[in-house]
């Protein structure tokens, strides 16, 4: 069955778009899932021209953003993931200047890496991404992108998604978790901290941040003027008042952390009270600050938690530069945000493949790939498996026959008022 809700994902993406042949849909998709390119020109391998696939993105009137809620709403119903936290971050797709880019401008480049100028060409994309348990294993799945265009602010464009998302959780009754959102130093802004949308807030910030010790009751109860608003500040630059130790699994590695926590008052957001981590690992000399605007949490929670934003990175690279999310030249922002989606769609049935169709993997690596097992016996379950697995299994379907097997699932077993709905559900 675990197949099925590969095919019912993809049935509800063909039924949401508003367009009379449901069977280009299902060719775009599949060819997506199947070469991972970001030329519409290497995806189509069928009847139709290639011609065809480029009017329906950009001729065809629907909305991507109703289509993408519709797949989360089902993709929820199949698989319940328990939801960890949230986890904020952008990132920068390299253009040339001389091909017209949707929303191009000059960025600052954060990696500061050696053989790239500071400032580059590109477009700025916004990534909303969700910590999630399926089937008991660990899976960070991208929940929204945004391409910020010329004018927009980073800030406010994370504020409004944050909100979306929240109320998206809410209207389907998704469990949460503790409701942590995490993101890096940049995001760091009064504004995206305390807007009032249900998430409690890890972030890393500057280590000589301005934080204060809370103000001690007034000794003088005659003194004239208003009551102290911050208390002693607080400053941690020597390595050895870090006086606290313990060892944490963080960055693909085992750490040990010399840390100081305080509850204070930070300057930067008026005077909420939050609870600052300063720490330095064994490795490095640097001294980090952690804040977060949840005082209960230990120092450990607070850590942990935010090293799962760490995760993010990797689901960056694998949509620039194995689903080749770099690739896509549509000159029209709507076609732009269109076929981005499509590769998010892809992306996120693969990496599902991976988890639920963990059976059927471990034969196909046994029958069709036997030098991926190690000395030891276990078989690796990877995305890129998944995929090989799924292009053998879709090349040996047609649409007519896809259009069968959905129908068999939702008059079967798997009957379902909602998946029914969805798969009559047009945007």
């Amino acid at each position: 069955m675990e197949f099925y809700n590969v095919l019912i994902l993809i049935k509800v993406i063909c039924d949401s778009v508003r367009y009379t042949n449901s069977e280009i849909i299902y060719l775009f998709l599949t060819g997506l899932i199947n070469t991972k390119s970001g030329h519409v020109t290497k995806i189509f391998n069928s009847k139709y021209h290639f011609t065809t696939f480029y009017k329906f993105l950009e001729v065809s009137k629907w909305s991507y953003l109703k289509v993408h809620e519709r797949f989360f709403q089902t993709l929820i119903q199949l698989f319940r993931p328990g939801i960890k936290g949230l986890i904020i971050d952008d990132f920068i797709n390299y253009r040339s200047r001389k091909k017209t880019t949707v929303k191009g401008k000059l960025q600052y480049d954060h990696s500061h890496k050696v053989n790239r100028s500071p400032y580059v060409w590109g477009q700025n994309i916004l990534i909303v991404a969700a910590e999630t348990s399926i089937m008991g294993l660990d899976l960070t799945l991208p929940v929204m992108l945004k391409l910020v265009g010329k004018g927009q602010n980073k800030i406010d464009v994370a504020v409004d998604l944050l909100k979306l998302t929240q109320r998206f959780f809410e209207l389907n009754n998704i469990e949460t978790g503790d409701k942590i959102a995490t993101f890096d130093a940049f995001f760091a802004k009064k504004k995206l901290i305390l807007s009032k949308c249900g998430f409690t807030k890890i972030f890393q910030t500057r280590h000589d941040t301005a934080l204060f010790e809370l103000p001690g009751p007034c000794r003088d109860k005659h003194k004239k003027g208003p009551k102290r608003k911050y208390g002693k500040k607080i400053s941690v630059k020597l390595k050895r008042k870090l006086k606290g130790t313990f060892k944490i699994n963080i960055y693909g590695k085992e750490h040990v952390i010399h840390y100081k926590d305080y509850v204070c008052k930070a300057r930067f957001l008026g005077g909420q009270v939050v609870r600052a981590l300063y720490l330095t690992f064994d490795d490095f000399d640097r001294i980090h600050l952690v804040v977060s605007t949840d005082i209960r949490l230990t120092a450990l929670e607070i850590l942990s938690k935010y090293s799962m934003r760490f995760k993010v990175e990797h689901i960056i690279n694998q949509l620039k530069n194995s689903f080749f999310l770099k690739e896509i030249w549509m000159q029209n922002p709507k076609t732009y945000c269109r076929m981005m989606y499509f590769k998010l769609w892809s992306f996120v049935i693969t990496q599902l493949s991976a988890v639920s169709m963990r059976p059927v993997i471990v034969n196909y690596v046994k029958e069709q790939m036997p030098w991926r097992i190690k000395p030891n016996g276990i078989i690796p379950l990877t995305a890129g498996i998944a995929q090989n697995l799924l292009k053998a299994l879709f090349g040996l379907m047609s649409y007519q026959s896809f259009l069968s097997k959905v129908l068999v699932i939702t008059s079967g077993p798997l009957n379902n008022k909602f998946l029914r709905h969805s798969i009559n559900f047009r945007c």
